[in-house]
């Protein structure tokens, strides 16, 4: 996957957990394009929710369960910038969306709405 610069978005990374969930998991850590801090943490949280914490009924789809997501914060958690580590290391694996056409398009990447919508 290639990772396009975006003059006008920086790049961030945000660490989610889910603070409520039965089987203990680690965090989910993503690096993306956004705006500033604040808009990362909400795109990444949509991210989340929208794979991993929206569960719905098999027969019609409608949502059984509330999200529970959180961003966790901290210097070495969520962050200006890309991480320094690799994204494999055991521990601390984290997922690339700086690419990823849905998290561009909620970044105001008016090209990525289009590629979005295809």
């Amino acid at each position: 996957m290639t990772t396009p610069d975006h003059p006008l978005l920086g790049t961030f990374t945000v660490t989610v957990y889910e603070p409520a969930r039965l089987t203990p998991v680690a965090p989910w850590t993503y690096v993306l394009h956004a705006k500033d801090l604040e808009a990362a943490r909400g795109i990444a949280l949509h991210h989340h929710v929208r794979l991993y914490d929206l569960d719905t009924h098999w027969d019609t789809g409608a949502p059984i369960a509330n999200p529970d997501a959180a961003v966790v914060e901290g210097p070495s958690n969520t962050f200006n910038g890309a991480p320094d580590w690799p994204a494999h290391t055991p521990g601390r694996a984290w997922t690339d969306l700086r690419a990823d056409p849905t998290a561009l398009a909620m970044a105001g990447d008016v090209s990525a709405i289009t590629a979005a919508t295809r």
